[in-house]
């Protein structure tokens, strides 16, 4: 290093250092902060790396060491991956649908009853009773109450009524 600290900080040479460890060590620094569940020690025995051991924190997490990566005489250096703090997919509960809430159902036909006119529409192993009114509107392969199948495909406009039940006002069958 010249006698004069200075100018070597001002020199080509000393200005590629000093930008290599900014950009080095703000970069490793981004990363330990994005990656979520990891943890680095650098105070971990440099002997950890040269026999492929891992060491781990209390919390659980994994720790990274740095240091001598030359292995002693017997020892072997083999490069292991450890998966730490894998996030998992969860899937969002459906929302239960509230008393006077109007709702789109699908589903099949299972069994129809005259009195009170209603059906029972299946659909994902759930089974929901549809009552039907002298306002309620048909389409498709049946036009009215009288026409419904055991077996038709349906999707019903209903307001869902205190007793889980649905009050229809639309059907709309299909095969």
């Amino acid at each position: 290093m010249p006698q004069n600290p200075v100018r070597f900080f001002q020199s080509k040479v000393g200005l590629a250092i000093m930008g290599a460890c900014l950009i080095g060590g703000t970069s490793a620094v981004l990363a330990a902060k994005t990656t979520p569940g990891r943890q680095i020690s650098a105070l971990a025995s440099t002997n950890q790396i040269a026999t492929g051991s891992t060491p781990t924190s209390s919390s659980g997490s994994a720790t990274a060491s740095f240091g001598k990566t030359t292995p002693t005489s017997g020892e072997s250096v083999s490069p292991t991956a450890t998966t730490i703090g894998v996030p998992t997919a969860t899937r969002a509960p459906t929302p239960t649908p509230q008393v006077g809430q109007t709702i789109q159902i699908g589903g099949d036909i299972r069994s129809i009853s005259t009195n009170p006119a209603s059906f029972s529409l299946h659909r994902l192993g759930v089974t929901t009773i549809i009552d039907v009114s002298s306002t309620t509107t048909y389409s498709g392969v049946a036009t009215s109450f009288s026409q419904l199948q055991v077996g038709l495909g349906a999707d019903v406009i209903c307001v869902v009524q205190a007793d889980r039940s649905c009050l229809a006002s639309h059907v709309n069958t299909d095969q």
